[in-house]
């Protein structure tokens, strides 16, 4: 499907575009049916803020008409609104980074087309990082997700990242304001960094939490999986706790207490009853062991693997084209 827009062909700018008070950047993939009710909802709200601002939209690879749309959305804003296209599909959070890239103002705000967050909640986050904040962040109220274990998952994911990072956030799978100087900090990150947030929280302790009603999509749904949801988990985890296994080293510990307990007890049975039934309880024990090790060295080789995945020659690029 294509749309018809005279006009809304590639244009580049040799100049940079001027800095800004609010930039929104918002990445999209396949968003095609909620686009125009995203794009009035969050101009009318930016307009009526009186703040000088520019809209990103990210297009993460769509396979729909989501890119003609935005490039139609551009041509009726005229210079508030600027297209990024990227290579292929690679997520959301490369998508923000790409962003973050061309941003040009002093907040910069992200955000999800399917209107998940009030919009009203926009230039809140805004004031918060103009006032000297490095981060503003949403806490969602009233949660309405898709599904129950969304939620467990968020309370297991925001425990594992606060462990790691040292903070105590409430909400990090929420939209987010980031300072410009925050900002340019992050894009010269190396690639070993898997995560914009993580890296916001890393880099500044300096945030402010802001309560806001969350809402039920109104078009599309997550594209955050289990398994992404756990990866991503994970790759913070491991990347930014000083010491990610020392709760093995802790568990390993009372393994061994225990394990010389239990083997003064099975040399007591071995002893005292019948050797064929000491020789089967000594021949679990130690299968019990060996699986514990197993289960420790797959967890340290991931760990490892890892590290080397994530130490390029050189930051990799995702933009295809920018439509100025």
């Amino acid at each position: 499907m294509t749309i018809d827009c005279p006009g809304a062909d590639e244009r580049t700018s040799s100049e940079s575009p001027p800095a800004c008070d609010i930039s929104l950047i918002i990445p999209v993939l396949n968003e095609e049916e909620g686009l125009d009710n995203c794009f009035n909802e969050v101009f009318k709200v930016l307009k009526e803020s009186g703040n000088s601002f520019e809209i990103i939209f990210v297009d993460d690879g769509s396979t729909d008409a989501s890119l003609e749309k935005m490039l139609c959305l551009q041509k009726k804003s005229g210079h508030h609104v600027r297209v990024i296209q990227l290579k292929q599909n690679y997520g959301q959070l490369k998508a923000i980074l790409s962003g973050l890239k061309y941003s040009r103002g002093n907040a910069v705000i992200t955000y999800d087309s399917d209107l998940e967050f009030p919009p009203e909640c926009i230039p809140k986050l805004a004031a918060k990082v103009l006032e000297g904040y490095d981060v503003a962040s949403v806490v969602r109220k009233n949660r309405k997700d898709e599904y129950f274990l969304d939620r467990i998952f968020s309370i297991f994911g925001n425990y594992l990242i606060n462990k790691a990072l040292g903070i105590k956030q409430k909400d990090f799978g929420s939209v987010k304001g980031l300072s410009r100087l925050l900002v340019d900090q992050i894009v010269e990150q190396p690639p070993i960094h898997p995560n914009v947030y993580a890296a916001a929280f890393f880099l500044s302790k300096n945030f402010v939490e802001i309560p806001v009603d969350h809402q039920s999509r109104i078009y599309g749904r997550s594209k955050w999986s289990v398994f992404k949801r756990i990866e991503t988990y994970f790759d913070i985890y491991t990347t930014y706790h000083p010491r990610p296994f020392q709760w093995m080293m802790v568990g390993g510990g009372v393994c061994i207490f225990l394990g010389s307990i239990l083997g003064v007890y099975i040399l007591y049975q071995y002893l005292t009853i019948p050797p064929e039934k000491g020789t089967r309880v000594l021949f679990d024990f130690f299968l019990i062991l060996t699986g514990l090790i197993f289960i420790a060295l797959s967890t340290i080789g991931e760990f490892v693997v890892r590290i080397f995945r994530k130490i390029p020659s050189k930051q990799e690029d995702y933009v295809s084209r920018v439509f100025d």
